[in-house]
């Protein structure tokens, strides 16, 4: 008589995952932050802070939080950081607002902008439902240099990402599969 213990085993563990109900689905949250960066008043693209930030599989909800802040004084004057989002490449950005050539293609990004006053730092959540699983670019920068003499004044700008992410628990094998959040920073 043949022994078909593992294979009984094996059935019942492939059955329980694909047959899970609503009740066996779980949700892990990831979190990952971004050490704050300075920012200087756009002159040419090494004045643009590009992050990474790379989003796991079976992620349903991803939340950033960005916070921007300028340097106290009178001499610091209100101004603003313009922030671009994009999925799979950095995303492409026109500080000077220059035109683009007719046959230019590229895929859009989601954009908006924090202002910076004396009102203290401005927070900005931008939340994205079933993105795309992947490397997900943020580009940050200030308005162009106008090219006036003017004392240094400090900007300041970070990023935090909250992933939430659905796991089937198969209770059989082992607790729900975490994938860790990665980020990278680019021109320091």
């Amino acid at each position: 008589m043949k022994k078909r213990g593992p294979v009984c085993l094996l059935i019942a563990v492939f059955l329980t995952s694909c047959c899970a109900t609503a009740d066996d689905l779980t949700y892990v949250s990831e979190f990952y932050s971004k050490v704050p960066q300075k920012l200087s008043r756009y002159s040419w693209y090494g004045n643009v802070r590009l992050l990474l930030f790379k989003i796991p599989q079976d992620t349903v909800f991803v939340q950033w939080l960005f916070t921007g802040s300028r340097g106290a004084g009178a001499t610091c004057a209100n101004t603003t950081v313009t922030v671009h989002i994009r999925a799979g490449a950095p995303p492409v950005i026109n500080p000077l607002e220059t035109q683009f050539s007719e046959n230019a293609a590229f895929s859009l990004a989601h954009n908006f902008t924090l202002m910076l006053g004396s009102a203290g730092p401005n927070m900005t959540f931008f939340n994205l439902t079933n993105p795309a699983v992947g490397d997900w670019f943020i580009a940050a920068h200030l308005p162009k240099d106008d090219g006036k003499i003017e004392p240094k004044r400090s900007h300041v700008f970070s990023s935090e990402c909250l992933a939430l992410k659905t796991t089937v628990s198969v209770r059989l094998v082992s607790p729900p599969f975490r994938t860790w959040l990665s980020g990278s920073l680019f021109w320091t």
